[in-house]
């Protein structure tokens, strides 16, 4: 997004322009010229002058606000965050190797995009101890007193053997500076894996949020089984609050659906994961994805549009809940609007993340992958909007028609 300053009914004209998420293949077009037409008649002349200086200021919106929400960065779960004056993006196209990052060198998070480096390009300490374990993937990164923390998940794929550890560094650009302070959590296996909630949930997709109220470090993780949780961090986010049982948290969301099995199709019983938390006063929200989110190309042609990936949302004045839709359905009992499904030649998307702009205002961000493409994870790529808040409170993103084919 551009920074230029612009008269608020044009800021609200400018919205019509904005194109839905995509893929950037190439460079914008530039804007066409007006043709002038010096006629002698007085109020003719001034017609056209007027038409033509109108027309200049659309196109000049144009520029400045349509350039497509999305990236050509391939990137699987991504995280997101703005500092010193760039964007940095972190997760691969794929799972593993190490989370790779990248620097935007443009103004936006359109890129271009130049890989810094890999967090843990050695892997992390879970993945150490147990060679079973891929290496770290699905990151968060957050911001805390000049450090930068990415947490980050080991996992034995289709199990809840898995891990949320840490590693911090304080320059982004240097990616030999990364520590890795390891697990903080365990499911399946390893130390208080049979205390809940850690014995019903799956140690994969973590987001943190440093509570803006309170101060206090939020972590919020899980992928099926019972669902989504909150944990409270110690200050120094190296560590939970609560070091030892019982564990505070909070449990959030949680899904109901049984295993669906339609020929090739298979989608396990409680498909809810990769959460967001975010704040936007009055109200927290929480985002996170619902449905079938990988290997999709083999079961594109028969699998229900309800559930191919898409994010859901809630929202609570509280920062542990209730969360609730809409509809003011609870997250515990079934609720969840859908805010982001596929549509056009965006598909499946998944991973979200909020993070603020440079100019105050929140970004959106997530993965998709190109209809038009194989559908292969491995080539998601990240997708962004801003988000606007409607006078209820409730967030939509900045091009609010779903039909468009971005």
């Amino acid at each position: 997004m551009s920074n230029l300053s612009l008269p608020s009914s044009l800021r609200s004209l400018s919205k019509k322009h904005e194109l839905e998420p995509g893929p950037i293949n190439g460079k914008d077009p530039p804007p066409k010229k007006g043709s002038r037409r010096w006629l002698n008649r007085d109020g003719i002349f001034l017609t056209a002058l007027l038409i033509v200086f109108v027309t200049a200021i659309v196109v000049v919106i144009t520029r400045v606000q349509t350039t497509p929400p999305a990236s050509n960065l391939l990137v699987h779960d991504p995280a997101a965050i703005y500092s010193n004056g760039h964007f940095y993006a972190f997760g691969g196209a794929d799972i593993g190797p190490g989370v790779p990052y990248y620097k935007s060198h443009g103004s936006s998070m359109n890129g271009p995009w130049n890989m810094v480096g890999q967090v843990l390009p050695n892997g992390s300490k879970a993945h150490e101890a147990n060679e079973q374990f891929k290496k770290p993937w699905a990151p968060a990164v957050v911001e805390k007193n000049g450090t930068y923390y990415v947490f980050y998940a080991t996992t034995i794929p289709s199990t809840r053997k898995s891990t949320i550890g840490v590693a911090a560094s304080v320059n982004l650009d240097a990616p030999d500076t990364w520590i890795d302070y390891g697990a903080i959590i365990y499911t399946g296996e390893g130390p208080n894996s049979d205390q809940y909630p850690f014995n019903v949930t799956n140690a994969i997709d973590a987001s943190v949020l440093i509570d803006p109220k309170s101060g206090t470090p939020i972590l919020q993780y899980g992928s099926y089984w019972d669902g989504i949780f909150q944990l409270p961090l110690s200050s120094d986010l190296r560590s939970l609050k609560d070091p030892t049982p019982p564990f505070s948290n909070s449990h959030i969301v949680y899904n109901g659906a049984t295993a669906i099995k339609n020929g090739s199709f298979h989608l396990g019983a409680h498909p809810i994961e990769g959460s967001a938390l975010a704040y936007h006063a009055p109200y927290y929200y929480v985002y996170y994805a619902h449905g079938a989110c990988c290997g999709l190309a083999k079961v594109v042609n028969t699998i229900p549009p309800a559930d191919v990936y898409q994010i859901r949302i809630g929202r609570s004045e509280t920062l542990t809940g209730p969360f609730v839709d809409k509809n003011g359905t609870d997250l515990l009992q079934g609720g969840g609007t859908t805010f982001l499904a596929s549509h056009g030649n965006v598909f499946a998307p998944g991973g979200p993340g909020v993070l603020t702009a440079p100019d105050g205002s929140d970004i959106f961000y997530y993965h998709y992958m190109d209809r038009n493409g194989d559908l292969q994870d491995k080539h998601a790529l990240l997708g962004w909007n801003t988000l606007v808040y409607g006078d209820d409170g409730w967030p939509s993103l900045s091009k609010p028609d779903p039909e468009g084919s971005g």
